[in-house]
C-alpha cells in the first residue's frame, strides 16, 4: 500500500512520466544507495556484539542480525515513536539475555543515538548556517502547536517530581508496585529486571567507558551511511549539495518522524520529506528524490530484510531436521548393533 501510494505521489508531484523516472538514477548509485540501506544492520549488530562482550554473553553475529532484522520488521508495524524496541527487547531475552541486560541494551541503543545527535547536530548547524534559513522560524512554530511536545513535558514534570518526592522520603518509589497492587510474582520478575538493569550500568560506568567510545564511532557511521544516501541520490542527478546542511535537515525529518502516529510512520514521512526538501531540490526533481530516499532508506530494508529473514529460519529449520534426522539414524543403527551383538 505505501509503495502504490509513492507511486501515486510520483505522478502528481513529478513532469517527467512514471517510466522515464526508473532511468533517472545511475545503476552504480542505485547499487550504492542499497548497499548503504543495509549498512545500518552491519553497525547496529557490531554495536550489540560489543556489550554482549561486555557482558561475557555468548551470542553469534548471525543471531544478532537477525535480532536486528526482526526490530525493523517490527518497527514497521507500529508508531515511530515505539519503533522495534519491544521486539528487541524481547528477541534479545530469547537469545539467552538476562531481562535487565536485554532492558539495558535495548536503551542504551538509544543512547548512543541520542549522545551522537547532541555532538553532531549543533557542528552541522553552526558549519552550514542552518540556523539563519527562514524555515526554521516556521518549524519552531509547528513544533510549538504540537500536542506531543506538551505531553512529553507533562510527563517529564511528573518523573521529575516523583523523583524529588522520592529523594525527600516524603514517598518510597520501590513501593509504588504494591501501591498498583501488582501480583507478588509479577513485581519479583520487575524487582530482578530492575536490579539487573542497574548492575549493567554501575559496571559501565566503573570499567565500560571505552565499550561506550567504540559504540558511538559505529552509531557515528551507522547514521552518516544513512544520510549519505540521499547525497548519493542528488549526485547522480549531478545536483549540488551541502552535505552538513543536507545532514541537518534530514535529522530534522527523522526527529519530525517520530511524531506521527502511522506505523512505520507512512506518508508522514514523504509528506515532511517533501515539504521540508522542496526549498533545495529542483521542482522536476523533489518528487522522484522523495521516493526514492524513503525506498532506500525504508521499504527496500523491509523487503531485503523480509527475503533474508525468511532465508535464515529456512535453514535453521533444515538445520534442525538434518541433525534430527541423522541423530534417529545413529539411534536406529545402535540398536541394530546391540541387537545382532545380543544374538
Amino acid at each position: 500500500m505505501g509503495i502504490v501510494g509513492n507511486l501515486i505521489f510520483i505522478y502528481f508531484t513529478s513532469e517527467q512520466s512514471l517510466f522515464d523516472l526508473f532511468y533517472t538514477f545511475k545503476i552504480k548509485s542505485m547499487i550504492f544507495c542499497f548497499l548503504l540501506s543495509i549498512f545500518p544492520w552491519v553497525t547496529h549488530s557490531l554495536r550489540i556484539f560489543v556489550w554482549a562482550k561486555f557482558l561475557s554473553q555468548k551470542v553469534s553475529l548471525s543471531q544478532l542480525l537477525k535480532i536486528v532484522i526482526m526490530s525493523e520488521l517490527g518497527a514497521s508495524a507500529s508508531p515511530t515513536a515505539i519503533g522495534g524496541g519491544p521486539f528487541k527487547f524481547g528477541m534479545l531475552t530469547q537469545a539467552g539475555f538476562k531481562s535487565g541486560q536485554a532492558l539495558s541494551l535495548t536503551i542504551l541503543g538509544s543512547i548512543e543515538d541520542y549522545t551522537f545527535w547532541i555532538l553532531s547536530v549543533p557542528v552541522a548547524m553552526f558549519f552550514a548556517g542552518t540556523i539563519k534559513l527562514p524555515f526554521m522560524s516556521h518549524l519552531k512554530n509547528s513544533l510549538s502547536h504540537s500536542q506531543s511536545i506538551y505531553i512529553g513535558i507533562l510527563l517529564l514534570i511528573i518523573l521529575v517530581t516523583i523523583l524529588f518526592l522520592n529523594k525527600l522520603h516524603i514517598i518510597n518509589i520501590k513501593n509504588l508496585f504494591k501501591w498498583f497492587r501488582i501480583p507478588g510474582k509479577i513485581r519479583t520478575i520487575f524487582q530482578r529486571t530492575f536490579n539487573d538493569f542497574k548492575l549493567v550500568y554501575r559496571s559501565i560506568l566503573g570499567h565500560g567507558k571505552s565499550f561506550f567510545i567504540l559504540n558511538l564511532i559505529l552509531t557515528s557511521f551507522q547514521w552518516i551511511g544513512k544520510f549519505s544516501i540521499l547525497i548519493v541520490l542528488m549526485s547522480s542527478l549531478n545536483i549540488s549539495v551541502s552535505p552538513l546542511q543536507f545532514f541537518f535537515w534530514q535529522w530534522i525529518v527523522f526527529v519530525t518522524l517520530t511524531f506521527i502516529p502511522t506505523p512505520g510512520a507512512a506518508v508522514g514521512a514523504e509528506a515532511t520529506f517533501y515539504l521540508i526538501f522542496k526549498n533545495f531540490i529542483p521542482g522536476n526533481y523533489i518528487g522522484i528524490i522523495t521516493i526514492a530516499w524513503r525506498f532506500f532508506t525504508y521499504y527496500s530494508n523491509l523487503i531485503i530484510g523480509t527475503f533474508i529473514l525468511f532465508l535464515m529460519n529456512f535453514f535453521e529449520l533444515l538445520h534442525e531436521h538434518f541433525f534430527s534426522a541423522s541423530s534417529l539414524l545413529i539411534n536406529v543403527e545402535a540398536e541394530e548393533n546391540l541387537t545382532t551383538n545380543y544374538e
